[in-house]
């Protein structure tokens, strides 16, 4: 960052540190926001086939009519389960888009006062 007038920067880099610095730090962000948002769900995915997985796997055992009753009992715990799951997803996705949030937020300020100065230096 210079420390004396903008004049006397070459045109390139006062382009770079205001446009392009920027916007290869919104796309870097944008990056890492969007992986771990791919990376949650698919987790969510793989959590939610595991129980409903691992709960047909239980039909595998019906011999009588009491394991169908424990079975069809299991559906209860299935959809606890699966409930579960879903409300600690949303919640795990509420926080990473807060922070995507506030991360955006100070870049944004941090170009706004980058810009502003370099007005003023203009002006």
């Amino acid at each position: 960052m210079p420390t004396s007038n903008d004049s006397n920067i070459d045109p390139s880099a006062q382009f770079d540190r205001l446009l392009f610095g920027p916007v290869r730090a919104l796309a870097g962000l944008s990056l890492v926001y969007s992986e771990l948002l791919l990376q949650s769900q698919v987790d969510a995915a793989r959590a939610c086939s595991e129980i409903s997985i691992r709960h047909l796997r239980g039909a595998l055992e019906i011999r009588s009519r009491d394991d169908l009753r424990a079975f069809l009992d299991g559906h209860v715990d299935l959809a606890n389960s699966v409930r579960a799951q879903a409300v600690d997803e949303a919640e795990n996705l509420q926080r990473l888009h807060e922070l995507y949030a506030e991360q955006l937020r100070k870049l944004t300020d941090v170009s706004v006062t980058q810009w502003r100065q370099a007005i003023e230096r203009v002006a």
